[in-house]
């Protein structure tokens, strides 16, 4: 975290807290994000004496404009942790209450012919123009990587060649979302989808050692999870699957949950 990135009365205890988070395994990226702009609310605010107010608190607990719930929730959640922290250091804070958030989304679930028929869509998938950090080859295996994984988008496409096993047929994720590592083994079937994948990609003029990603455009470059997203979105048209969006799905982590019966190999 940059000196020059907070400025504010809280500062230094700002970066103190998010240093001490991280040394306990935590990532702490969207809340570094969350107290950089709680900082900019203090000075905008004019505040001048350390402590925490409540009504410092409660101004900034209010709901923002188009703000969602989880965001709202996880902004108090942020400054809570924050008053707890300063308390501890002996300056007195108000610890704020921490607005009550519950998930109305219901996940949709793909059906065995709706999966395959995302599947056949994605090895349907040609070039339109020439773009050298498509990603286009990496759609069909990603897709059936994360069907037969269970692995967020994230987590896949931050593996490296190195946390690949396809002899012992096994992955290991090294940065989780809690922060531990952990192994997961792999069907047969997915690891026959994997050597296929490596076998063209090692056809690319581009460095293939152990630490570089796994899943790579055709220059090599790391693939992208928002560009995901939008083939994800084309695939979804062409196998006829009404995509209605405004966080109505389907969503590329649905894949994660459906009947899983249905041979991956290509």
């Amino acid at each position: 975290m940059s000196k020059n990135q907070v400025w504010g009365i809280y500062a230094p205890y700002i970066r103190q807290f998010i240093e001490l988070k991280r040394g306990l395994g935590f990532k702490y990226v969207t809340e570094e994000f969350i107290y950089l702009r709680f900082d900019q609310f203090t000075i905008e605010r004019g505040e001048t004496e350390i402590g925490i107010s409540k009504d410092l608190a409660d101004k900034w607990c209010e709901r923002w404009r188009n703000e969602s719930d989880s965001y709202r929730f996880h902004r108090c959640v942020c400054l809570s942790q924050l008053s707890s922290y300063l308390c501890k250091l002996g300056i007195r804070s108000y610890i704020p209450r921490i607005p009550r958030t519950q998930s109305t989304f219901i996940p949709y679930i793909f059906s065995k012919e709706e999966m395959a028929a995302i599947f056949s869509a994605a090895d349907a998938l040609v070039f339109t123009r020439r773009i050298m950090n498509s990603m286009i080859f990496v759609v069909p295996v990603l897709l059936r990587f994360l069907y037969g994984t269970g692995l967020r988008i994230g987590e896949a496409l931050s593996l490296q060649n190195k946390d690949v096993n396809l002899i012992e047929n096994y992955i290991l994720i090294r940065d989780s979302k809690n922060g531990k590592q952990r192994i997961i083994p792999i069907l047969e079937s997915l690891s026959v989808v994997c050597q296929d994948y490596i076998s063209h990609r090692e056809k690319l003029p581009v460095l293939q050692s152990a630490d570089r990603p796994f899943f790579m455009t055709l220059n090599g470059s790391a693939c992208v999870q928002h560009t995901f997203y939008r083939y994800f979105r084309i695939v979804l048209r062409a196998a006829g699957i009404p995509y209605t969006g405004n966080w109505h799905g389907p969503r590329i982590h649905d894949i994660r949950y459906p009947n899983k019966n249905i041979i991956l190999t290509f």
